[in-house]
């Protein structure tokens, strides 16, 4: 893990852990995503869509010098993942599979059936009221305790809920062929992952295939296809089975010898009963992207190239939700059903987003420098579309179909909604015999989310370095010294990506009201609009050395400010005026951290090794909010 990042996972559950990273703090709030951008590849992407055994490295950029190059999405930082490609000129075939089981890292310490009356009886006592159990019953359930459960229970929740097998496993299998002209590096992978409770679990299957084709010494292209198909399954009580799993008693009954699931004192939310027989949640998510890049050297000090890289997907919901009945007594004398009636929410989405860019570089060299000056255009789109819908009581609950439910209730709904970003960029580099660096960038972005006026930012960054070891005074030190760099950089990037598509426009909505018995169509507004809104705007000041020594120890040290003005957010208004607020740059968050990395890496023959670690802080505060906490 790189300082200055953190990786938070609020669920387990299979396929959708809810992992997020964070860089160097949050930047935003009120709406706006605090996630950085991923690119793999080149392209923007998920994480979770990407086999592990396929990554060739990892890069994270912290600072707005080194980020502002990929523009108004880079604003929370950027990942830079690369994908292994063909790298030989012979056939190959590679399998890697890994088998692993997951349990549950922490859980509360519980008390059996007995332990839980004593403590409750002394608890009563010390609060100067009478024990809720008496000797007599106390003495009849230490003796039958494990010998009668309909009667004298002793139920560990926990058991009785978590068992799952919690096992996953997965397959990679690689087929890389090359040539002079053409490398190809075909791969399919396979996960299987089954959840710690019974009804969940999660498979997904990947084909991944890079392509590199060198027509002639001015002309190569690359050719990436990805598909991901991924199928996760949940309980649709799954909140309400893990609270009950860990607030009620060892002495409530689970399941009655008849069969029958308890539900006294567990106001009829049985937990097992409801992860067993409470219905499914299924989940299908389909992803397919491609990326073709030509690239073009006409002479030695100029390069263009040109890349198009659609990227689809769609997600596919079937949210069937039964009602469970529990019992008071083994008998069958009911207790309480979880729900009235059955209901079923069926949906689909899809997703377009299309990246085309234009790079054109110029390199010269000439006595010891070294110029690079890179220019660019690019365009982002994003089209997205839903519907859905939903039916409830179903005279025949084992058909889980739309058309199987009444339809005296039933409900549909369904949006659409696409945005756009255009940029224009350059970047310059210039380095003096590896000894003194400097990079100056500027990015011109203009995002569809804002109206004319306020739709384009101007984004600067530069940075520049100083190797003190490739100075002639430093080269007596130098077996000592492999490394010294100190470096600094200042840079702002924008934010743009919030909760609204449309936040400069009003909206309506259509809906219908009874007048005199007749249904009659109405358009009402729904949220004000606020047409002056700009461009959040991140300024970060950092400041660190890079050293080596001895080419094993290796240490890294970097201080940062960064400040986020004009934070888009919605803030209160009156009641009175009847509408959704509107977004405002209103907030202000300042960042302030540092972080320290050491590394010792070493080589004995074949067999190397390495160790790093790094400690990290920050400190994030909002500093305004219009005057409103």
């Amino acid at each position: 893990m790189a300082p200055g990042v953190t990786v938070t996972t609020p669920s387990g559950a299979p396929g959708a852990d809810g992992g997020a990273i964070r860089i160097r703090g949050i930047n935003s709030f009120g709406g706006s995503s605090t996630a950085p951008l991923v690119l793999i590849d080149g392209i923007e992407g998920s994480l979770d869509s990407v086999d592990p055994v396929l990554i060739e490295s990892i890069s994270i950029l912290k600072d707005a010098a080194s980020s502002s190059i990929y523009g108004s999405r880079a604003a929370n930082g950027v990942i830079l993942v690369t994908t292994k490609r063909s790298s030989t000129e012979r056939f190959t075939v590679t399998y890697k599979g890994t088998v692993g089981w997951q349990s549950p890292t922490d859980l509360p310490e519980t008390v059996n059936a007995l332990e839980y009356r004593e403590l409750t009886n002394a608890m009563n006592l010390q609060d100067g009221n009478a024990p809720t159990y008496d000797d007599e019953s106390m003495a009849l359930y230490r003796k039958n305790m494990g010998k009668d459960p309909d009667l004298y229970p002793n139920t560990d929740w926990q058991d009785a809920v978590l068992t799952g097998s919690g096992l996953s496993h997965s397959h990679t299998v690689s087929l890389g062929i090359g040539s002079e002209r053409v490398r190809m590096l075909t791969t399919l992978g396979y996960v299987d992952q089954n959840g710690i409770i019974e009804t969940t679990d999660f498979q997904r299957y990947t084909f991944r295939n890079n392509a590199d084709v060198k027509f002639n010494d001015k002309l190569s292209m690359k050719l990436d296809l990805s598909f991901s198909n991924g199928d996760r399954r949940s309980s649709p009580y799954q909140g309400t089975i893990f609270n009950y799993m860990n607030t009620r008693s060892a002495d409530i009954p689970n399941q009655f010898s008849t069969g029958l699931y308890n539900g006294l004192g567990l106001q009829g939310n049985n937990p097992v009963a409801l992860m067993l027989e409470g219905g499914q949640n299924k989940n299908n998510t389909l992803r397919l992207s491609g990326a073709i890049t030509l690239t073009y050297e006409p002479v030695e000090w100029l390069s263009l190239q040109g890349m198009l890289a659609p990227r689809y997907a769609t997600t596919n919901k079937h949210n069937w939700k039964k009602p469970v009945t529990t019992y008071q007594d083994m008998e069958g004398t009911a207790t309480l059903t979880s729900t009235p009636y059955a209901t079923l929410t069926e949906s689909g989405s899809r997703a377009f987003y299309g990246n085309y860019n234009f790079l054109m570089t110029f390199k010269k060299n000439f006595s010891g420098h070294d110029l690079k000056l890179i220019l660019g255009a690019e365009r982002n789109t994003y089209d997205y579309k839903y519907l859905s819908a939903y039916r409830q009581v179903f005279n025949y609950p084992d058909y889980d179909q739309i058309d199987v439910g009444e339809i005296e209730n039933m409900d549909n709904s369904g949006h659409r909604y696409e945005w756009a970003i255009q940029s224009y960029f350059g970047r310059l580099n210039y380095n003096f015999k590896e000894r003194y660096l400097f990079e100056a960038n500027v990015r011109f972005d203009g995002s569809s989310r804002f109206a004319k006026g306020n739709r384009w930012g101007i984004f600067p960054s530069f940075s520049g370095a100083w190797r003190l070891t490739e100075e002639p005074f430093m080269q007596d030190v130098r077996r000592t010294l492999s490394e010294f760099k100190i470096r600094a950089s200042y840079g702002q990037l924008g934010n743009q990506n919030i909760g609204s598509n449309y936040p400069t426009i009003q909206q309506l909505d259509v809906s219908s009201i009874s007048v005199n018995d007749v249904i009659t169509p109405i358009v009402t507004q729904t949220t004000l609009a606020n047409p002056d809104i700009t461009w959040e705007s991140t300024e970060m000041y950092d400041v660190g050395i890079d050293a080596t020594l001895f080419d094993k120890l290796s240490v890294t040290a970097d201080w940062y400010y960064k400040k986020t003005h004009d934070i888009l957010l919605t803030l209160d208004i009156p009641s009175i005026i009847g509408l959704g607020a509107p977004y405002q740059n209103a907030g202000t968050v300042r960042n302030v951290g540092w972080e320290v990395a050491v590394g010792y890496h070493n080589k004995w023959r074949d067999f190397s090794f390495g160790v790093e670690a790094n400690l990290s802080d920050v400190v994030n505060k909002i500093i305004d909010m219009k005057g409103t906490t």
